[in-house]
């Protein structure tokens, strides 16, 4: 159905409500993996601060699911060494056997995140993961960076099994899409049924320093700016203390625990409906 500027207006707003940010009181947030470190221009070091997510504090989970894995696993290693996880559970089909997990607390899985299983893909649900382990009643952490599949695995998701974990830190790509703009809404609507959204951060892989930033990463929809890819964590309802006491979190983004995910220069959301009001801002 073609929408005409007023739909498409309503349509962003739609997305981007559904990801504003809150503070929930007496569950401070830390970051976990790729910790801020000098990396020189040119050095051969592939990472500066990508696979690091700023989200409450996990402490209390057993078992970490992580989509994505390619070869920067430094969260999955602090869920560990720092915040108490027995065990993560890593899935990737695409590193073709170059992969080894470096802890003992790691097992890996060739198998991909699907909507559905398909054994030729080396693709299945996460409610089969889930169930697969006897996991439905273990205090988990999600971790999913899967390259644009996350919109219609989540989907496909069981609220049963969503409420079974505790975080969600997830990187969703093409949130500009037009054409796929009220699905991805409805995705985030059903998310926030069970989850509060406590942190977002742009990705600036790829950004060109010298060119401007907004422009490479957000897509104009009448006026509004929409980010291509962004990363959001999330805190289970069931753990926030006092439903009450949550609100809308007065900050600028990125913040002090945020860090570019490459070498160049992180990329402000001062964009509604992330922008502090001008008055907060002086």
């Amino acid at each position: 159905v073609a929408l005409g500027p007023c739909g498409l207006l309503s349509l962003a707003s739609r997305l981007l409500r559904q990801l504003v940010v809150y503070d929930v009181p007496g569950m401070p947030l830390v970051r976990v993996g790729a910790a801020p470190r000098r990396v020189e221009r040119g050095s051969a070091t592939r990472y500066f601060g990508d696979g690091g997510y700023v989200m409450v504090s996990p402490r209390g989970c057993d078992v970490c699911y992580s989509y994505g894995v390619s070869q920067e696993v430094s969260f999955d290693a602090e869920l560990v060494t720092q915040h108490g996880l027995r065990l993560v559970r890593q899935f990737d089909m695409t590193l073709g056997g170059a992969y080894t997990p470096p802890l003992p607390q790691f097992t890996f899985y060739d198998e991909g995140l699907g909507a559905s299983r398909d054994a030729a893909a080396r693709l299945d649900t996460l409610e089969s993961h889930v169930r697969r382990f006897g996991e439905l009643d273990v205090r988990k952490v999600l971790q999913c960076d899967v390259e644009g599949a996350e919109w219609e695995a989540l989907w496909a998701c069981p609220g049963a099994v969503l409420d079974s974990f505790d975080h969600l830190v997830i990187e969703f790509h093409g949130l500009d899409e037009l054409a796929s703009m009220g699905f991805h809404a409805a995705l985030l609507e059903k998310l926030n049924v069970h989850f509060v959204v406590v942190h977002v951060h742009v990705n600036n892989h790829g950004l060109d320093v010298d060119a401007d930033a907004a422009a490479q990463k957000f897509t104009e929809v009448l006026g509004t700016l929409v980010p291509r890819t962004l990363e959001v964590s999330y805190l289970s309802r069931r753990l926030v203390p006092d439903a009450a006491s949550v609100a809308r979190a007065a900050k600028a983004f990125p913040t002090p625990l945020d860090y570019p995910n490459v070498h160049a220069p992180d990329v402000m959301l001062n964009v509604w409906p992330w922008a502090l009001p001008a008055a907060a801002q002086t």
